[in-house]
């Protein structure tokens, strides 16, 4: 393994995650029941990746994403997430971090519950903030 940039974890039959030795690398992280998390954002208005890219969230309106720093601390969080005017686009709106500040560059982690036939799932994963 040469880079953890481009990880692809899949669940198994019974729901608990493959071991990363099982794992297959792709451009994404995290890909499940047609959900793919991209774990780079670029938020500098370029129009690559200036915002967290979640494909096909559109599926599972009913959801909610939390990104917490190194630390733990929650710098976002939001429900109903769609890829457009409810995005991460790199600035923090919880936490001791100033509201509304854009956070510094470096790896954030993300937990992204949906609700898929009544049951709650959860995904979790890293972005790298460049």
């Amino acid at each position: 393994i040469d880079s953890f940039d481009n990880i692809n974890i899949e669940e198994n039959p019974i729901g608990s995650c493959l071991s990363p030795k099982d794992a297959t690398f792709e451009k994404s992280l995290g890909v499940f029941y047609g959900l793919k998390i991209y774990n780079a954002v670029s938020p500098n208005n370029d129009g690559l990746n200036d915002y967290l890219r979640i494909d096909g969230v559109k599926t599972f309106s009913n959801n909610n994403i939390q990104i917490v720093n190194r630390w733990g601390e929650t710098v976002f969080e939001m429900s109903q997430y769609n890829n457009e005017e409810r995005s991460f686009k790199g600035y923090a709106n919880k936490g001791l971090t100033s509201t509304g500040k854009l956070l510094p560059k470096g790896v954030y982690f993300y937990f992204f519950n949906y609700t898929d036939k009544e049951t709650t799932k959860q995904l979790k994963g890293y972005i790298n903030i460049n």
